[in-house]
């Protein structure tokens, strides 16, 4: 856990007000949420196509080429022509013309946190920009980014570098001064700092190549939070590793792990998605579950949620009243892809991340700690939801992509506003 967060002070006393409240659990004999089909395996290869580091956004164009958009802290548009400051409301693609077929990013709400984005290849291999402290991802460029780390400048790679190992890899998932993968051997890798075990190897500190997570695992799906990685496997067992302290780790205990343990779960997951302080996932039948700290996911004195404020080291049933196929969670805030074709958000809504705030609990007066779960993007279905730290982007079966929350740098589409709330169409090549 990093000391400064991006999140103002107001909120974390308005959490911590919450976890000392005690309104009760919901109501007993809260429905289950409709059943959803069970999918398939992920694919062995691919993955998303959007990646929103904070303050910014990059995504995969029709042609296969990377663009991005917003702001361009450490680098994270990919282009050494454009000013470390600089914001862009539009698209504007990457300095590489390779093709790309997924794309992950450091996933953090910390301002004080170095950012790095990564895009994978059809055959494998992955090129990555941004912060490259301690040289991770190869050699840095001679310039230093300017500096918004504490104790000094850091140096950054500002135009896509092909990382120099001989894997290749399935999945990506970058955090903080660290990347994870899945490569085609099925061992998964990870390398960079991990000061909690989050390189899964046994071993906390450096790690200065790619290092075989420990256990042996065949994982078909990676995701990292900030200081939590998770796998998944075919059959829907999740193993997470990294930071314990609150029980995100979700095996029962509240302690670090070097080495991947199993969430304490009796269905199968179709997805996990750390973040720091706590997980959540949708198991095969639509079910979300959350475990860690508490103060996050059950936001809201409206929502059908347990008990506000406890932490929770195994997963706990969140009954949303709708079947989710999918979820994000960013600073304080959460979306659903639903069954149904909705996008079902709810939490933090300063930014309007979780949508319009004429929706019953919203307000844009002050930090919202109560904000009821409801739709956002009235009639879009999309295929794929990507949830930033403080905004969010999905993506329609036809390839259209659409932006809500946070817009100070663009990174929502259109002029930059404070909170943007309705979902705008980025105009992507």
């Amino acid at each position: 856990m990093r000391p400064h967060r991006l999140l103002p002070a107001l909120l974390a006393a308005a959490l911590l007000s919450l976890a000392c409240r005690s309104d009760g659990p919901a109501a007993v004999g809260a429905p289950e949420p409709p059943a959803a089909p069970a999918p398939p395996a992920p694919a062995t290869a691919a993955g998303a196509t959007l990646a929103l580091p904070l303050g910014a956004a990059c995504a995969i164009g029709g042609d296969g080429r990377a663009w991005c958009w917003g702001g361009n802290v450490d680098g994270v548009a990919g282009d050494p022509a454009r000013a470390d400051g600089e914001a862009a409301a539009s698209p504007r693609p990457i300095a590489s013309d390779a093709r790309y077929v997924a794309l992950a990013a450091t996933a953090t709400d910390q301002s004080d946190t170095p950012l790095t984005v990564c895009a994978l290849t059809a055959d494998g291999a992955a090129d990555c920009w941004g912060a490259n402290v301690g040289g991770l991802l190869g050699a840095p460029d001679a310039a230093p980014c300017p500096s918004h780390l504490a104790g000094g400048a850091h140096r950054c790679t500002r135009t896509p570098t092909r990382l120099a190992t001989a894997l290749r890899f399935r999945r990506l998932a970058v955090g903080p001064d660290l990347l994870c993968g899945i490569a085609t051997d099925e061992q998964t890798y990870c390398w960079g700092f991990g000061p909690t075990g989050q390189l899964g190897t046994g071993r906390v500190g450096v790690a200065t190549a790619p290092t075989p997570v420990a256990g042996g695992h065949r994982f078909v799906d990676l995701s990292a939070g900030e200081t939590v990685v998770c796998g998944l496997t075919a059959d829907g067992v999740a193993w997470c590793w990294g930071e314990g302290a609150l029980g995100q780790l979700g095996d029962g205990r509240s302690r670090p792990s070097s080495v991947p343990v199993r969430v304490a779960a009796s269905e199968p997951f179709a997805q996990v998605a750390p973040h720091d302080r706590y997980t959540c996932g949708v198991t095969r039948n639509g079910a979300v579950h959350c475990w860690g700290w508490g103060a996050y996911w059950t936001l809201a004195a409206a929502t059908p949620v347990r008990v506000r404020g406890a932490n929770a080291p195994t997963p706990e049933f969140l009954p949303l009243r709708v079947g989710a196929l999918s979820i994000g969670v960013g600073a304080g805030h959460h979306c659903v892809r639903a069954v149904g074709g909705e996008t079902v958000c709810w939490g933090w809504n300063r930014y309007n991340q979780v949508g319009p705030s004429g929706r019953p609990g919203c307000t844009t007066t002050a930090v919202q700690e109560d904000c009821t779960p409801g739709a956002v993007a009235t009639g879009l279905t999309f295929a794929e939801l990507r949830v930033g730290p403080l905004h969010a982007c999905g993506r329609t079966a036809e390839g259209a992509v659409y932006c809500w929350g946070s817009n100070a740098y663009g990174e929502s589409g259109g002029a930059p506003v404070d909170g943007q709330q309705e979902a705008v169409r980025v105009p992507l090549p």
